[in-house]
């Protein structure tokens, strides 16, 4: 008797930066596993800077500096032994995950890319490598993204022009 559920738990450990899609038997005496990339999608500040997948998945030992091209999570309060394939747990990780999701699919926002995702409590601070500041609520993320895409849309010149943008009001504030 060959327990698959272990067996795939094992190759997901061992392979943190794949995923298990299937495992099933071919008799008389195989098994086949198949299994896809995990994307990395940001490093998460701790002790050292993890590369994590969008589910949180520590994929590579952390290191002393940052990742070159990868944004930065920093968690208000995050205490790990940053194990690899270690899944991180902290509150606004996947309303930053779900932001940075969005910004790879559109290609950034308003063409720049984020550098930094500070979060404190329910509130986010996404910083462009462009300076800009764009606030978010962590608990509203997917309303808060479609009313930034409205507004780089109707309004990409005050995009360029502000230091920051809130979206934890009814309406946008803009300085």
């Amino acid at each position: 008797q060959v327990d698959l559920g272990a067996i795939g738990r094992v190759l997901e450990q061992r392979y943190s930066t794949a995923q298990l899609e299937s495992i099933h038997r071919v008799l008389p005496n195989r098994l086949v596993a198949t299994m896809k990339p995990r994307q990395v999608i940001a490093q998460v500040r701790g002790d050292r800077y993890y590369p994590v997948t969008d589910q949180g998945t520590i994929v590579a030992p952390g290191q002393s500096a940052p990742w070159a091209d990868l944004p930065i999570v920093y968690p208000q309060v995050w205490r790990s032994s940053g194990r690899v394939g270690q899944t991180i747990r902290f509150s606004s990780f996947q309303a930053a995950a779900q932001i940075l999701q969005a910004a790879s699919r559109a290609g950034g926002i308003a063409g720049h890319n984020i550098g930094s995702i500070r979060c404190k409590g329910d509130d986010l601070y996404v910083l462009l490598d462009t300076g800009l500041e764009i606030r978010f609520s962590a608990s509203r993320v997917p309303t808060q993204w479609l009313r930034l895409v409205e507004l780089a849309s109707q309004k990409k010149e005050i995009l360029e022009k502000a230091r920051y943008v809130d979206f934890r009001f009814e309406d946008p504030v803009i300085g």
